[in-house]
């Protein structure tokens, strides 16, 4: 799951698309557990089944 979504984060850095957050696992959120480089948030989440890349222009419909 980390190298799929890597793919997805190194595509939008390729285009120039801001990546707002690399999440494992979805969310919620576990508290304390996660950092901050640059523009992105990295995160770890409550249930294990997945991650996903967030970029800023992606909204829920």
């Amino acid at each position: 799951v980390i190298i799929h979504e890597m793919g997805h984060f190194f595509a939008a850095k390729a285009f120039g698309i801001k990546v707002l957050e690399f999440g494992i696992g979805l969310p919620p959120r576990i508290k304390g557990i996660g950092f901050r480089r640059g523009e992105t948030e990295y995160t770890l989440n409550w249930l294990p089944l997945g991650g996903f890349v967030r970029l800023l222009g992606e909204e829920d419909p």
